[in-house]
């Protein structure tokens, strides 16, 4: 395994490091715990988890959930997955994700710049979901499609019901569109909640160590005191999964650093989203939703936007399904026989060499803006190591990051 430095982005790993160390434990180090009574449910079968599997045995996927194909090229593949408890007393779980989507984006970017980033996102603890389902939804498959992963945050809904660890897993394995083994590619999974991990019909380490034989490494995020989870199987499972069981403070997680280098972060976000040009049929839906996104971050606080600019600053930020620049980069789009209609009208007269240009024209106004972004944002980050407050409690975003600098 290679050995990484962390990024600076997530600077409550960075400034709370000493507090981190009696609080987040290998889960290999943690004490066995009384065990609960056998499981009456047969032996699970052997999961497969880039074969098609029958709807009837796992949640079939959303079919409006689009799925990004896993990416070929010499780069390779990182899946990250979240399974976030939607139950009643997980509000703040939620925005917990909402505000630090973006630092865990950013951390696998400092890690692996050259990597292509998948998230996936599932929902469980709901009776919306459905008793069949194991009260267990696909919100998003895996996807590159980071802003649509975004809006699908801001959708879910807390509403209370049975949180049942062990099927969230085995649906997680079992439907997403994971990207096969090989490449040195990373499969990951979070998964995130507060009540007993040993609830519902499928036994939660049996589950997580097929997923762990299946290559995917299962880490635990408990919402609450690291005894507390330790005794209700959380550490369990994820020395199952050969991951890492934390415990977070999700109220800590929901809010993010502001710093005096915000406003002008804002100030290249605006010039960065001029250099985007919409086409195709979903084109301006497409870019009506980044400026949504980068609103809703800006809900959360100047620090998520931020985050949330560093991201669009990177590579792992790419559009290539509506963005002509990324588009023609990337080889979805013939620039001379583009259907000029889905273009903003402003470009539809243009013929090829004029086209051509102003696609050249906004590249390399892209490549100059994120190049300014980077350098501020480096300001942003040693500010907040320099500034920021020490925090009691491990937050979802530290969390996070000392996972991925161990398993990447």
């Amino acid at each position: 395994m290679k050995k990484w430095h962390l990024s600076t982005g997530l600077a409550l790993l960075a400034i709370g490091a000493a507090l981190l160390a009696p609080r987040i434990l290998p889960a290999a180090t943690l004490g066995q715990v009384e065990a609960p009574p056998e499981p009456t449910n047969a032996p699970l079968p052997t999961l497969e988890p880039t074969a098609a599997v029958e709807p009837s045995v796992v949640t079939a996927p959303d079919p409006q959930v689009p799925a990004a194909a896993a990416p070929k090229g010499e780069g390779r593949t990182i899946d990250v997955v979240v399974a976030l408890d939607t139950s009643g007393s997980m509000g703040q779980l939620i925005d917990s994700v909402r505000a630090r989507l973006w630092d865990m984006v950013n951390e696998v970017d400092a890690l692996d710049r050259d990597a292509t980033l998948r998230v996936g996102l599932l929902a469980y603890g709901s009776p919306s979901y459905g008793a069949d389902t194991g009260y267990v939804r696909v919100v998003m498959d895996l996807t590159d499609d980071l802003d649509e992963l975004y809006s699908r945050i801001w959708e879910l809904q807390i509403s209370g019901g049975d949180e049942y660890v062990g099927t969230t897993v085995k649906t997680a394995v079992n439907t997403l569109s994971w990207t096969p083994a090989g490449n040195d590619n990373r499969r990951l999974m979070f998964v995130a909640g507060n009540e007993s991990a040993f609830q519902g019909p499928d036994e939660a380490r049996q589950v997580a160590a097929h997923a762990a034989a299946s290559g995917i490494v299962v880490n635990t995020l408990f919402a609450g005191a690291l005894e507390a989870g330790r005794g209700i199987g959380w550490a369990d499972v994820a020395q199952s999964g050969k991951g890492r069981y934390f415990a977070i403070d999700a109220a800590q997680s929901a809010v993010a650093v502001a710093t005096p280098f915000d406003g002008q972060l804002q100030q290249l976000n605006e010039a960065l989203n001029r250099t985007y040009i919409p086409y195709g049929a979903q084109g301006q839906q497409k870019i009506a939703q980044m400026h949504a996104n980068d609103a809703s971050s800006s809900g959360m606080g100047g620090g998520t936007l931020s985050s949330r600019i560093s991201t669009k600053g990177s590579g792992k930020y790419v559009n290539p399904t509506w963005d002509l620049v990324d588009g023609r980069n990337g080889g979805q789009v013939n620039l001379e026989t583009l259907d000029r209609a889905g273009l903003p009208k402003e470009l539809q007269g243009l013929t090829t060499e004029q086209l051509r240009a102003e696609v050249d024209r906004r590249e390399l106004d892209r490549k100059k803006t994120r190049s300014e972004i980077g350098t501020i944002q480096a300001k942003r980050q040693q500010w907040i190591r320099d500034n920021a407050a020490k925090q009691a409690g491990a937050g979802m975003d530290e969390a996070m990051a000392e996972a991925l600098a161990e398993q990447l």
